[in-house]
């Protein structure tokens, strides 16, 4: 049953539209009580020297490295494709044509182009789509995500002997290489203190 309420405790209660809270600007008062000119407020630690943010948010800075040692592995994964065709051994498990001159098997020009095309397909897909998942379940969840991407790619590459095993393993490294392309970066943003953000984000690039 509603209940009924006079004019003067409703405007009590409820703001008028345009009386909004000012969260940018801080009231100053001088000795004899006398308003002054508003100052914008701000964090304390934004004045801080460089060298002496380094030494306030040693952490934040050590897990930007730390995340920023990802794009190592993200070369490896890339590299990896076009080096490795080379090993004997490779050939030897995963070539499915026959060399006219040693009799011995040989990668298909098809499979090899496959390979490099589902990859670039699967980092695309994954620099697509993890914004998704971060949105909807959080960054944890989407940072799980790339990982098991990964497992599954290492674990294929590493015990897979048929070249549609080494299909599958590109997809998902793909997969796991355009996310931490799309993640780690700005992840960084995010922890990174301002005044050495640019000097942490220069770590991603370097590796």
């Amino acid at each position: 049953m509603a209940t009924a309420i006079n004019r003067a405790d409703h405007d009590a209660i409820v703001p008028a539209v345009d009386e909004k809270p000012n969260v940018d600007h801080m009231e100053h008062y001088d000795a004899d009580g006398k308003e002054v000119d508003d100052v914008i407020t701000k964090s304390p630690f934004e004045d801080l020297p460089w060298k002496k943010t380094w030494r306030v948010f040693w952490k934040a800075a050590a897990m930007c490295i730390f995340a920023s040692f990802s794009a190592a592995a993200d070369g490896f994964q890339i590299s990896m494709t076009s080096n490795i065709v080379a090993n004997k051994g490779f050939i030897q498990t995963y070539g499915t044509a026959i060399d006219a001159k040693t009799g011995g098997p040989k990668l298909d020009a098809d499979i090899l182009a496959a390979w490099g095309g589902i990859q670039s397909a699967g980092q695309g897909v994954g620099m697509l789509t993890q914004h998704f998942i971060a949105d909807r379940f959080g960054r944890k969840v989407a940072f799980y995500t790339l990982w098991v991407s990964l497992v599954i790619a290492v674990a294929l590459e590493s015990f897979g002997r048929d070249w549609r095993s080494w299909l599958c393993a590109k997809l998902f490294s793909g997969f796991g290489v355009g996310s931490v392309q799309f993640m780690t970066g700005m992840y960084m943003t995010e922890l990174a203190p301002a005044k050495i953000r640019g000097f942490l984000l220069i770590f991603y690039s370097a590796w």
